[in-house]
């Protein structure tokens, strides 16, 4: 499989979130200015109606977790998060699942210099966990890709926390 470059930001679009108030699957999602460049993050909840936004901070400013499945800055927990060989995995949404179980997949990994000749270490790629990469941990790490793709087709899972939280 020739992989690459990709980086994490290609999937920060729209990132699946758990909802602080209901913890029901909520969405954030990037906001463009009239140029198409980045303006800030927007928070939406359709189960409890929730929302709020972020303005962008800096010049490449993006959400970005810092080692695990949680947003720092805005005080969310990825949606889309399974216990997986002593860790945990975690998408941002459904094109980052498809992207990660085709490179688990993979048997045979190679990477693409970039467009000026050199791989980047800056790489999504560069940048997995080694316990994704080894392929003693292949189907444990694809199963819970998996499960992760069942989690967004199951609206019971939202609809029964929505009503226990309201319940409360």
């Amino acid at each position: 499989m020739n992989i690459g470059p990709t980086y994490l930001d290609q999937f920060a679009g729209k990132i699946l979130v758990r909802c602080p108030d209901c913890f029901g699957r909520a969405e954030l999602t990037k906001r463009l200015d009239r140029r198409g460049n980045i303006a800030g993050y927007r928070f939406v909840c359709p189960s409890c109606c929730h929302a709020r936004q972020w303005p962008k901070k800096g010049a490449n400013w993006f959400p970005g977790p810092a080692g695990g499945p949680f947003l720092p800055g805005f005080e969310l927990n990825i949606w889309l998060q399974t216990p997986c060989c002593g860790s945990t995995l975690w998408a941002y949404n459904l094109a980052h699942v498809t992207f990660l179980e085709n490179y688990v997949a993979a048997t045979l990994r190679e990477r693409r210099n970039h467009q000026w000749g050199w791989s980047r270490n800056s790489s999504l790629e560069s940048r997995l966990p080694r316990w994704m990469q080894v392929a003693k941990n292949r189907l444990s790490v694809l199963k819970g890709l998996t499960q992760l793709r069942a989690m967004l087709d199951d609206r019971q899972t939202t609809e029964g926390l929505v009503k226990s939280k309201r319940r409360t």
